[in-house]
């Protein structure tokens, strides 16, 4: 039996094997069933939270595009502030995924295969959401066990058969945003309502930290996720309505750098005298920040 000559695209799944057209199918094919509500805009049932529309969502501007709400002060936040970047962040998370045009687009792996599918990351902050309020004790059970397990962990350097899930059966989009939705409900209760938002400041000792890991944590994958977005083929992307408009450079052919359209200083080089920098961030600082933002070490600098 003679080996195939080439594989010219696995993903497409199409190969050559002695002189003939062989179609090749492969795993993440089985997830695609003809669901047509994922090709154009989407429809009212594709938002679990706040639509992203002015007067309804927090961050429309008044132009009615969407953008992301400052960094919380957890020394002085109300609750409504709180209730307002999470719907904010939740908003981002469902606009950047309406970008999305077909079932394809959600199953078909990176061409470099180095992450899962975008299936993956449209469910996975809710699941950490799920998995980090049991761990604090806001959340009695699993919403979906099965969910969050699958949905739990992203790829791992240190685990060589993560990949793997991208062949699977995945549930179906329409599965994971009725999970979504339950998950919002969730969440957005326990804003409304749990004692912990009604101390101040809310630190890694407040029940309320989990929760800010969650919105840090949705905001981080947003920017993961729009690189793989950048990397599907042009057909199974569109741009969401919402979405600011692109810089007046976008498109230029001048090699000259886009003219700032903020009004700011001028980067100059001056000199310092030599001295100490201390590098860490301080725990008092009331913002959220990761472990490894925490810490001290100080250097000589001449």
């Amino acid at each position: 039996m003679e080996s195939p000559e080439q594989c010219h695209d696995p993903i497409a799944g199409s190969a050559r094997e002695a002189g003939r057209e062989v179609v090749v199918v492969e795993g993440w094919r089985q997830n695609l069933t003809g669901d047509t509500e994922l090709n154009g805009p989407r429809p009212a049932s594709w938002w679990t939270g706040r639509v992203p529309a002015l007067g309804s969502c927090p961050g429309v501007a008044a132009d009615g595009t969407l953008r992301s709400l400052p960094l919380l002060d957890l020394s002085a936040c109300s609750r409504a502030e709180v209730l307002d970047y999470f719907h904010n962040g939740w908003a981002l998370t469902e606009t950047l995924f309406s970008a999305l045009q077909g079932e394809e687009a959600f199953y078909r792996p990176p061409f470099h295969r180095l992450r899962h599918a975008m299936i993956f990351y449209y469910a996975h902050p809710a699941a950490l959401y799920v998995n980090k309020l049991r761990l604090a004790g806001l959340v009695a059970g699993p919403v979906d066990a099965h969910f969050e397990q699958l949905f739990e962990t992203g790829v791992d350097e240190m685990a060589w058969d993560d990949l793997s899930k991208n062949e699977l059966k995945w549930p179906s989009v329409r599965e994971v945003t009725e999970y979504r939705r339950t998950v919002y409900g969730i969440v957005r209760r326990l804003i409304e309502t749990h004692p912990c938002f009604e101390a101040l400041p809310i630190d890694q000792q407040s029940p309320a930290w989990a929760l800010m890991l969650g919105m840090e944590h949705e905001r981080i994958h947003l920017e993961l996720s729009s690189v793989l977005v950048r990397e599907l083929p042009l057909r199974l992307v569109r741009r969401p309505e919402v979405w600011a408009p692109y810089h007046a450079s976008a498109g230029s052919l001048s090699s000259e750098a886009p003219t700032p359209s903020l009004d700011f200083p001028r980067n100059e080089m001056i000199s310092i005298p030599s001295g100490s920098v201390v590098l860490g961030k301080p725990r008092a600082v009331p913002s959220y920040s990761w472990d490894n933002a925490y810490g001290e070490r100080a250097f000589a600098v001449r």
